[in-house]
């Protein structure tokens, strides 16, 4: 997953818009509601471009301004990064050029400062946008992503963006501006703001799939750009794993976005301290919490290896923690539960919803969500002391520090593991996360065993004659790029043309995998995970330091995961971030009450409330987004569906199916994706 600068990596607080990043130099002015008095209705890519460079050249910190001032092939100014001071400038000028109209002060050439002269030539968005236009004879582009939570997004952008300039030549590369916001919840409301109002201000973005249910009406789909594109590289999009590719990128059955990282939930394990002991890789969650168990508290020595003393060199004893999961609130909580939950409430496939039932919206917790609190919590007693105090930080530095023998993570946990300073390079073991042998029965709401009629995705665990039911878990589904639809159609295609090319393997694969023996390297430290099968050639990590054996377990752990038909995706609508809160209180709250002894006597009864509170919490989001605005009943689920692809109208000549089909869902809704 994509780094954040603050370690919270796709956390809950980036999903529910509670993004802590310090404010701005200067103060902050949201591009929004501010912007659209601020910019006008004349805004244009192309007036942005060209006043960026005046509001870049004039700025006090030029350091990235210089930067890319120039490129070896003398071509200046090709690629520009507006941080947000110098966004603000550009919308000062605007407003001081709006009071002189207003005041009908200065001639005509005095209102026509030269930071926006270009807007004069600007091709017209197709829906009424400002589009990016041609200004200057040079096609202008303007992409916007995020400054400061996941700062490294701007410095792969503009990497990419002169390579991509490089490659086409001074004739026929567009002039790059990307526009950089303080924070992903600044980010998520100026993307949904442009894309509401049909401002186009933007060409691009590069948003996280969660919002897709909201911004899909004002994106470019896609299908018949990723099929023409196929005549410039015949392999990009099959290259691509099935997840992404069918899944990921898409909604309602049309293609949006274009996948920057491929996020799933792994399992990493200290692989010499479980060869040692002659223990098993655990294949269900209370395998996992046994295991943990056996190893908490242990006392073993750490050692180092180099290529002088391979065998070893003693360092010190530690003190083992048997699982590492941080679990400070607002960050990972919710996703570590839905890893757990899911394993017990989706069976059928990723149409089926793991949260909520896509026939219906029910939540899908009651025994499921009691058990999975239950597995926390154990966790929580067999954890690292400072699991309260960080969030995906904690998994990958106590793991590298050799005091942590499980986790469960995205998978920095295994691209770092070869950080300067790391005891576990080369002993780290990677395995798909657990299952659950016992799953939920939707119509009785009680927990079953798993068999292979009732969970075709399952796998027989020889050991014990069970069946394990298998959910891996997509979580928060990476980073990815969108087209904005309310822009020219040319500018439209050159911003599809560099998302493609940003995002082919041969391009990407330097941001994915660290070179191990040269951490200084010519590469930005990004936290993205493959998402595309050229990206898991083993010898391409081998090559840039990995041990053979982890790489090929992560090689399986990822593609057998993102290959599944059974892989859990996230609900994807409006007020998502809200259902992720109400998971995020409940599990934070219990893990902390284990911790610190607070459950009281029946602790049963507090994860049975707990699960209530969560279900009912859940119903009033919905019946508060289906009644605000005007919506109809149900509009909430609509979208949920067609974000599954099972989406039907209740009038549709398909109609729906027998009740008594188990592959059949209510509510004028098929199964298939």
């Amino acid at each position: 997953m994509l780094r954040s600068t603050s370690h919270k990596a796709g956390s809950a607080a980036a999903v529910a818009g509670r993004d802590a990043a310090p404010a701005s130099p200067g103060g902050t002015i949201a591009i929004g509601s501010a912007g659209a008095a601020a910019l006008g209705a004349e805004a244009s890519a192309s007036a942005a471009a060209a006043a960026g460079a005046a509001a870049i050249s004039a700025s006090d910190d030029r350091d990235s301004a210089e930067a890319l001032a120039s490129f070896a092939d003398g071509v200046d100014r090709v690629v520009e990064f507006l941080t947000w001071r110098e966004y603000q400038d550009l919308q000062r000028r605007r407003r001081q050029r709006r009071l002189q109209d207003e005041d009908g002060a200065g001639d005509e050439s005095a209102q026509c400062e030269p930071c926006v002269c270009d807007a004069q030539n600007t091709t017209d968005g197709s829906d009424g946008g400002s589009g990016g236009g041609t200004g200057g004879g040079r096609l202008r582009l303007r992409l916007l992503t995020t400054q400061r939570s996941f700062a490294q997004l701007q410095v792969m952008l503009e990497q990419i963006a002169e390579d991509y300039t490089r490659q086409l030549g001074p004739a026929r590369a567009p002039l790059i501006t990307v526009v950089g916001v303080p924070s992903l919840a600044e980010m998520e409301r100026e993307v949904k703001f442009d894309v509401r109002t049909r401002a186009g201000q933007f060409d691009g973005y590069i948003i996280t799939p969660l919002w897709i249910g909201e911004l899909a009406d004002g994106l470019f789909e896609l299908t018949d750009f990723i099929r023409d594109y196929g005549e410039v590289d015949p392999n990009y999009w099959t290259d691509i794993l099935l997840f992404y590719r069918e899944v990921i990128s898409s909604y309602d059955g049309g293609l949006y976005l274009f996948p920057f990282d491929g996020d799933v939930i792994s399992m990493f394990y200290r692989r010499d301290l479980l060869e040692k002991y002659e223990k098993d890789v655990p294949r269900t969650w209370d395998e996992y919490n046994e295991l943990a168990k056996f190893f908490h508290g242990k006392v073993e020595p750490l050692y180092v290896t180099n290529s002088t003393h391979p065998e070893g060199v003693f360092v010190k004893n530690v003190t083992l923690s048997g699982s590492c999961i941080g679990r400070t609130p607002a960050c990972g909580n919710p996703y570590w539960a839905q890893t757990v939950l899911a394993t017990m409430t989706q069976v059928r496939g990723t149409y089926e919803g793991s949260l909520l039932d896509s026939a219906d919206l029910s939540p899908l917790l009651g025994p499921a969500m009691e058990e999975t609190l239950r597995l926390l919590g154990e966790q929580t007693l067999l954890g690292v002391p400072q699991e309260f105090e960080g969030c995906v930080g904690v998994h990958v530095d106590a793991m590298n520090a050799g005091e942590c023998v499980l986790t469960y993570n995205w998978g920095n946990s295994f691209s770092d593991h070869v950080r300067p300073g790391s005891f576990v390079r080369g002993k780290l073991g990677v395995a798909p996360h657990p299952g659950s042998p016992l799953v939920l029965n939707r119509q009785t709401g009680e927990l079953e065993e798993c068999d292979p009629d009732r969970c075709p995705h399952s796998v027989l665990d020889e050991r014990t004659g069970k069946y394990i039911n298998l959910a891996p878990y997509g979580a928060y589904g990476g980073f990815s790029g969108a087209v904005s639809r309310h822009v020219s159609p040319e500018n439209r295609d050159a911003a599809a043309q560099f998302f493609a090319f940003a995002t082919s393997s041969k391009k990407a694969i330097k941001y994915v995998i660290p070179d191990a023996d040269n951490p200084d390297a010519d590469s930005v430290p990004t936290g993205m995970d493959p998402y595309a099968r050229s990206m898991l050639v083993v010898e391409e990590w081998t090559s840039r330091g990995f041990d053979r054996k982890g790489v090929e377990e992560y090689k399986f752990a990822v593609e057998s995961q993102l290959g599944s038909e059974n892989v859990v995706m996230d609900i994807r609508f409006p007020r998502a971030a809200d259902f992720m809160a109400a998971l995020d209180d409940v599990t934070t709250t219990y893990c902390n009450d284990t911790k610190w002894n607070n459950l009281g006597e029946d602790p049963a009864a507090v994860r049975a409330e707990g699960a209530r509170w969560i279900a009912e919490r859940w119903r009033e989001i919905e019946a508060d987004f289906d009644g605000d605005e005007g919506r109809a009943p149900g509009a909430l689920l609509e979208i949920y569906q067609r974000n599954r692809g099972v989406y039907v109208p209740a009038d549709s000549s398909l109609g729906s199916q027998s009740d008594s089909d188990p592959n059949s869902l209510s509510t004028g809704a098929i199964v298939g994706i």
